[in-house]
C-alpha cells in the first residue's frame, strides 16, 4: 500500500487490499481547504462509493463527476455546512455484487468499517465517532450505504442515499443479472435511533424495465415509516426528498448533492484538539 499525492489536498491510497473480498482498489482522500492551515482541527468524514466519480479534483478520470469536493467548498464558504474530509472508495469489476447486501455486501461493509476507516482515522485528523462518520452513495451505492449505517451503526452514524435502488444484483452461474427486491432493510425495526439518514429519489428514474421509479419511491416511503417507528424524527433524524424531474444520471446527483451535505453536516463551530495527542 502506497500513499501518493495527486494534488496538494488529494491523496491516493493504492493498492488497498481486502482479504475478505480478495481484491485491490484505490481509496482517494480529499482534505478540505483549512486542513493544512488549522493544524489542531479535526474533521467529520464522509465515505463515498464509486470513488472515481466523486471528486472534481481527481485526475484519474475525465468522466462525469458528482463534484462533492466542489460542493463542500462552496457550502462551507457560505457557512451552510462544516468542512469535512471526503474518502472516495473506488468500485471494482464486481461492483454490483459488493454493493448488494445479499451477495458480497456484508464483506464490503466489513472492509469499510474494519480496514478503511481505521487507517483513515490513524493517518488523518478525523472526528472518529459514529456521530461524525457518514457513508454515502447513489443507486446501488446508496443501497450499500444504507445497509452499512443499519448494520454498523456503532461505526457509521449517518448516511447519504441518493436514488436508492432497493434490489440486489447477484450474478448467477450463467452470468445473467438476477434482480431481487431487498426487503429486509425496508421492514427493519432496529435502526439506531441516533442515526441520521438522507434519502431522495427523482420522479423520472426508471432504472430499467424491471425496476421502476414508482416502485423505488414506494419502497423508500415504507422505509421512512419504519424509521419513524424507530423513533427517528422526520426533518431532524432523516429526510426524504422527491426530486421533480430527477433522473438516474450523474448530472442529476451532482445538482442535488448539496442537500445531503447540508443536512448531515450543518455548520457549527470548528473542533480543535491538542495536535500532540494525535
Amino acid at each position: 500500500m502506497e500513499f501518493q499525492n495527486l494534488r496538494e489536498n488529494l491523496q491516493l491510497i493504492a493498492p488497498f487490499h481486502s482479504d475478505s473480498l480478495g481484491n485491490d482498489r484505490g481509496v482517494a482522500v480529499w482534505l478540505p481547504p483549512s486542513y493544512h492551515t488549522e493544524e489542531s482541527r479535526r474533521y467529520p468524514v464522509l465515505y463515498l462509493q464509486d470513488g472515481m466519480s466523486v471528486l472534481d479534483c481527481d485526475p484519474r478520470s475525465d468522466g462525469p463527476k458528482v463534484g462533492v469536493d466542489s460542493w463542500v467548498e462552496k457550502l462551507a464558504s457560505r457557512s451552510i455546512m462544516t468542512e469535512i474530509i471526503v474518502v472516495a472508495v473506488d468500485a471494482v469489476a464486481d461492483r454490483d455484487q459488493e454493493y448488494s447486501p445479499a451477495v458480497k455486501g456484508e464483506a464490503y461493509a466489513d472492509f469499510l468499517s474494519r480496514k478503511v476507516k481505521p487507517l483513515i482515522d490513524e493517518r488523518y485528523r478525523t472526528l472518529g465517532d459514529a456521530e461524525n462518520t457518514a457513508v454515502g452513495g447513489w443507486s446501488l451505492g446508496a443501497l450499500i450505504a444504507l445497509y452499512v449505517v443499519w448494520r454498523h451503526c456503532g461505526v457509521f452514524g449517518k448516511a447519504a442515499c441518493l436514488s436508492t435502488c432497493f434490489y440486489d444484483c447477484p450474478t448467477n452461474d450463467d452470468g445473467d443479472m438476477v434482480m431481487r427486491t431487498y426487503t429486509d432493510m425496508i421492514r427493519a425495526n432496529d435502526f439506531d435511533s441516533d442515526s441520521k439518514i438522507y434519502l431522495d429519489y427523482g420522479t423520472d428514474e426508471n432504472v430499467d424495465e424491471d425496476i421502476s421509479q414508482p416502485e423505488n419511491i414506494e419502497q423508500t416511503l415504507r422505509l421512512t415509516k419504519n424509521l419513524r417507528e424507530n423513533l427517528l424524527v422526520p426533518g431532524i433524524d432523516y429526510m426524504f426528498w422527491i426530486e421533480q424531474g430527477g433522473k438516474h444520471l450523474m448530472p442529476d446527483w451532482r445538482r442535488r448533492f448539496y442537500r445531503p451535505l447540508a443536512f448531515l453536516f450543518p455548520a457549527h463551530l470548528p473542533i480543535h484538539v491538542d495536535i500532540a495527542q494525535h
